[in-house]
């Protein structure tokens, strides 16, 4: 393996300016250049207190499973108008393609 010692070290300064304007307190010393653990089993314990199940996102299906106008007319419209560009872009680009 062949590391070139000089621009791992620009490497290993460029981290520590980033770490310092964003405010890292995990980066300080010379040697101390590190993922701070913490940080992910905080982010995974907040994962984890998630429902599987959000009863507010649930409500706003049921509300709009509901609703005869959602989607509008104009919503649908503009959805075909994409699908139906989307498929003649397709179709171009196949009859352009080597065979």
């Amino acid at each position: 393996m062949n590391i070139d010692p000089i621009k791992r070290q620009a490497q290993i300064s460029s981290l520590r300016q980033v770490a310092r304007k964003k405010g890292d307190s995990s980066v300080s010393g010379e040697d101390s250049l590190h993922l701070d653990s913490g940080f992910h089993e905080n982010l995974m314990a907040q994962l984890n207190d998630m429902p599987d199940v959000r009863p507010d996102v649930v409500a706003l299906g049921r509300r709009l499973a509901s609703d005869p106008d959602y989607p509008s007319d104009g919503t649908l419209e503009q959805l075909a108008a994409i699908l139906l560009d989307d498929s003649a872009e397709i179709s171009r680009e196949a009859e352009q393609a080597p065979r």
